[in-house]
């Protein structure tokens, strides 16, 4: 019986390290240099990450997304003063890498005439309190503007 309490252990071992998300790694290892902007080692991770995504505004989402764990594309154009075509381009290329997905997006509302319906985009291990708090943060951020 020894045996086959040490197989499972092994097991749990192995399935434990398949599970781990490569992008939740390497997102989990950043977070920490993005929260000083003012460090020299948070300017050389921000160069290095605009020649992998081949962009200054895909880095920036991807640093602001790392920091939060999810947000609309209105509050990262507010936040981050980009245009909406380079917030949806950025957003498409970090969706194709894999490192971020489609978390909510918003139903029709009964006696709504139409309009934008927003989606909340969320990092890899992105918990669902920071997809909650982005669903809040848009909310507040439409109002500050009407």
């Amino acid at each position: 019986m020894p045996r086959c309490e040490g197989v499972e252990e092994n097991r749990g071992r192995v399935r434990d390290n398949m599970t781990l998300d490569p992008v939740h790694e390497l997102i989990r290892a950043l977070k920490p240099l993005f929260k000083d902007t003012s460090s020299p080692h948070a300017h050389t991770t921000l160069s290095n990450l605009l020649t992998i995504f081949g962009g200054k505004a895909t880095a920036e989402i991807f640093c602001y997304l790392c920091l939060y764990g999810a947000a609309t594309s209105y509050v990262l154009q507010r936040k981050l003063n980009l245009s909406d075509s380079i917030i949806y381009r950025s957003l498409s290329k970090l969706h194709a890498i894999g490192i971020i997905d489609q978390k909510y997006r918003t139903l029709k509302e009964k006696r709504s005439r139409g309009g934008p319906r927003y989606i909340i985009w969320a990092r890899h291990g992105a918990t669902r309190n920071d997809v909650v708090e982005a669903r809040r943060l848009h909310h507040r951020t439409v109002k500050e503007v009407t």
